[in-house]
């Protein structure tokens, strides 16, 4: 089969959950015989927008469509006639015979009806709630309260205030910006990271970028405009219970949406002998961004007060700079590590230097596959009672959950694991299997060929 993945971001340059699931799914189906491509975006302010490039990443093709995010009106920021343009070149050009979207963001929600024009079958793994939030498929307010239910006034309040469109002021200084850093030759790694993300989030659109309608009437027609192409999809994969009933909720038809938890691959844990420390080992992994929950973990650590526990935070201080040194500041006088983000192939060698993971997120998590991860690893999880993270773990077996948010419990709960060694190793022993990559792809390459054969494609 001919099989072509549509994801927002992709490695390297880009390497959260969705991208590193897209990859190794891609890599597990085209050792299967089948032809692969992959479709995705990037922003570049110093290339024309909407260009394509193509690509190879670790033997895929990869083609990349250049999207800067500069939008005349709100409705291009999901239905954009210049991301479908750029598109059907590459759509005809491969032919597929199935399509596999892991995420529209940044392309136009419109790809799905194109796809449709040729009964292809298309096949959705939903790894976020774009479907029902504009601002990054969070819901989650910039006040830092949820969003259990999608309320066009609330988005409203939050689309005027969040940031979503970069004004031209901006993206002409940003890219005199990379004109003088490209001649000069120097690294400015930490303001080209400020500017990058001044430059894709502004405040919230003018008047005129909703055509005059109120903003709770554009958040209406997203979803109805969302709706109506979703309906098109053949079959929602849901990594989590929790993103099935949100999509139901939403109005797609529950026969069309199923529970399908990610493979991974234990190949990378196979070799890597776990390490042992002089005291309890905390881990965090992930985006320091302050969805994240990494300012409550650290929070926790200094109320611990256990001499001997230590606490690695992996992930990059160049994203969001600000809240990075807001957590370096938070952690002064604490036995806290910040390192850098890891390669992927990294992975299990990190995980055998910890002891227990804290997965300290404030949002709805679909399924984070660092919980998984330390599952493969034998380490135990301290995680939110929120959205997927709670589904992975049975309080007090494989892990513990604390209420989101609340520092004085999770450092109860991490309390509870240095003071008593013997519950961490039963919680290390109960760790639930994960399933492999292999039989994801076996299951996911049975679906391809069942929709083929009801589409009547040869």
């Amino acid at each position: 089969m001919k099989i072509l993945q549509i994801v927002h971001d992709f490695l390297p340059r880009h390497a959260a959950g969705a991208e590193i699931y897209a990859h190794a799914l891609s890599k597990q189906l085209q050792a299967r015989g089948h032809q692969l491509a992959i479709f995705c975006t990037e922003h570049h302010p110093g290339y024309t927008p909407y260009a394509m490039t193509e690509r190879e990443y670790d033997g895929l093709h990869v083609v990349e469509m250049i999207n800067n995010h500069c939008h005349d009106r709100f409705e291009e920021t999901y239905d954009n006639p210049k991301v479908d343009e750029a598109f059907r070149k590459i759509y005809s050009a491969f032919e597929p015979d199935v399509v596999h979207v892991h995420s529209l963001m940044y392309h136009s929600i419109n790809l799905l009806s194109i796809i449709k024009e040729t009964h292809t079958p298309v096949v959705h793994t939903l790894h976020d709630f774009w479907f029902s939030c504009e601002q990054g498929g969070k819901r989650l307010r910039p006040d830092g309260v949820l969003c259990p239910e999608v309320v066009p006034e609330t988005c409203a309040r939050c689309l005027a205030t969040a940031p979503t469109i970069p004004g031209k002021a901006t993206q002409f200084a940003y890219q005199m910006f990379l004109s003088f850093r490209w001649m000069s030759g120097m690294n400015w790694a930490h303001p080209a990271a400020w500017l990058r993300r001044k430059f894709a989030r502004e405040s919230g659109p003018p008047p005129a970028l909703v055509n005059d309608m109120s903003l709770a009437d554009a958040v209406r027609q997203r979803n109805e405009r969302m709706l109506e192409k979703l309906r098109l999809v053949d079959r929602f994969l849901c990594p989590s219970v929790f993103m099935r009933d949100q999509v139901v909720q939403f109005g797609i038809d529950p026969g069309s949406a199923q529970v399908s938890g990610y493979g991974f691959d234990h190949s990378r844990f196979a070799s890597v002998e776990r390490t042992r420390g002089e005291g309890i080992r905390f881990g965090f992994i992930g985006t320091l961004a302050p969805l994240k929950g990494a300012d409550v973990l650290i929070e926790a650590f200094g109320q611990l007060d256990r001499p001997g526990t230590g606490l690695t935070v992996y992930g990059s201080l160049s994203m969001y700079p600000a809240y990075a040194k807001k957590l370096q500041s938070m952690a002064q006088g604490c036995a806290v590590v910040f390192k850098d983000a890891y390669e992927p192939e990294a992975v299990a060698e990190v995980f055998s230097n910890l002891d227990v993971l804290v997965v300290p997120s404030v949002w709805f998590e679909n399924q984070p596959l660092s919980i998984q991860e330390a599952f493969m690893a034998q380490v135990p999880v301290i995680t939110s009672r929120l959205g997927g993270m709670a589904e992975l773990i049975s309080d007090g077996e494989n892990g513990l959950l604390f209420e989101p948010g609340d520092a004085a419990d999770l450092a109860e709960k991490m309390r509870q694991v240095v003071d008593n060694p013997g519950l961490l190793a039963r919680l290390a022993a109960s760790v639930q299997s994960v399933k492999t990559i292999e039989e994801d792809a076996d299951a996911i390459q049975a679906l391809y060929e069942e929709l083929v054969r009801s589409s009547g494609s040869p």
